[in-house]
């Protein structure tokens, strides 16, 4: 593929595409965890007992800091830190 065509008008829906802001940020934390040597640099610090997408949102639904060390994370993720 030599060009990409973003449209704004509901296409990617229509057609089924996993497009939204929930659905990347799904796509790249399961890429993260499953495997974290391609993603070395998202969390300053450990993520004690949380190794999968959902126990992150577990986490960060009992008011859990999480810090980031990459800083496009962290500010695509807002309610997802505690700075």
């Amino acid at each position: 593929m030599k060009k990409l065509i973003i449209i704004g008008n509901g296409f990617d829906k229509a057609h089924n595409l996993k497009t939204t802001y929930n659905e990347f940020i799904e796509d790249f934390f399961n890429g993260y965890f499953n495997d974290r040597k391609k993603y070395p640099n998202i969390f300053a610090g450990p993520l004690y007992g949380i190794d999968n997408y959902n126990a992150l949102k577990t986490s960060i639904a009992k008011s859990h800091q999480l810090y980031f060390e990459n800083k496009f994370i962290e500010f695509t993720c807002p309610s997802f830190s505690v700075s």
